[in-house]
């Protein structure tokens, strides 16, 4: 058994990257050995690798789900990968909803950026937070709160002053919820 630890850390990285990506070739290996069938494409799998947020045991469970799949092995692994990521991000934004206004207020700022966050412990910040709470949110209420999205997992801070959404995935699904919303003209 491998436990990697602080996944998010390892895809910052060519070479973090390319170590998941042996892990899911070994995968493919064992379950080729193992006589499973059917097995997708080298391309399918890595396709799903990346869509599952380049994790080993996310891959293995959809890759079981496929050899009860009635659909061509291909596409029912991108449907399946598909399914699991949007099911592991909505568990993910269900805490950042447990969480509170604030946390989310925070989360979106981080979220809606490209790259890495700045700037969220400051003036412009707390008034930011202040508008989207509808109550006053000082400098010092903002720290306690950055602690909890670390603690969940669903922030991380890269560098001093700098953050970014722990699970790239995560930030994908609540973007693409957000521009939903405003297509259907819910929010503005």
């Amino acid at each position: 058994m491998l436990v990697v630890d602080e996944v998010q850390q390892a895809i910052t990285t060519d070479e973090g990257n390319e170590l998941l990506l042996a892990l899911k070739d070994h995968v493919l290996a064992r379950l080729r050995e193992s006589g499973a069938a059917p097995m997708p494409s080298r391309e399918a799998a890595i396709n799903a690798f990346q869509a599952l947020g380049h994790r080993p045991e996310e891959l293995l469970r959809a890759l079981r789900q496929l050899q009860t799949a009635d659909a061509p092995t291909d596409t029912a692994l991108a449907i399946i990968a598909m399914t699991l990521r949007s099911t592991a991000a909505d568990v993910e934004l269900a805490k950042l909803e447990q969480l509170g206004a604030l946390a989310t207020a925070v989360f979106v700022r981080i979220a809606a950026t490209t790259g890495e966050a700045t700037g969220v412990f400051s003036g412009v910040g707390a008034v930011a937070y202040t508008m989207a709470v509808g109550r006053e949110v000082k400098i010092e209420h903002i720290q306690p709160v950055v602690n909890e999205l670390m603690a969940a997992n669903l922030i991380m801070r890269r560098s001093h002053g700098h953050y970014a959404i722990a699970a790239p995935f995560v930030q994908q699904a609540w973007q693409e919820k957000q521009s939903l919303l405003r297509i259907d003209g819910s929010v503005s």
